[in-house]
């Protein structure tokens, strides 16, 4: 009989998020943590993470690339381009509207 199962990539990405939750830790850092999911899937660990964040959690998240659902659950954002900073505030429509006139997609 097997004693472990084999975790398929979404599920590996989900378990490390729950291993790191266990703990209830007051800040939260998570790298990339939609990469590689499918849209159901980023959709539930981003909604996740939102849900921490407004248990009072600090949740710091990095991305390359978010769909609108996704850039919709923060707050705030820190946006840099070639490794300089470009804005950071609230995130908004009218910071998506602006950058996107520039070829930057939020």
């Amino acid at each position: 009989m097997q004693k472990f199962v084999e975790l398929v990539f979404g599920e590996k990405k989900r378990m490390s998020l729950a291993c790191e939750l266990i703990a209830s830790p007051s800040v939260v850092f998570a790298d990339e943590p939609a990469t590689g999911l499918d849209a159901f899937q980023a959709e539930q660990v981003m909604e996740t993470l939102r849900y921490l964040a407004q248990d009072r959690h600090t949740v710091i998240c990095s991305i390359h690339h978010s769909r609108g659902s996704v850039y919709a659950k923060f707050d705030d954002v820190v946006l840099l381009a070639g490794g300089s900073l470009i804005n950071a505030g609230p995130a908004n429509d009218e910071v998506q509207a602006y950058f996107s006139k520039f070829g930057f997609v939020i």
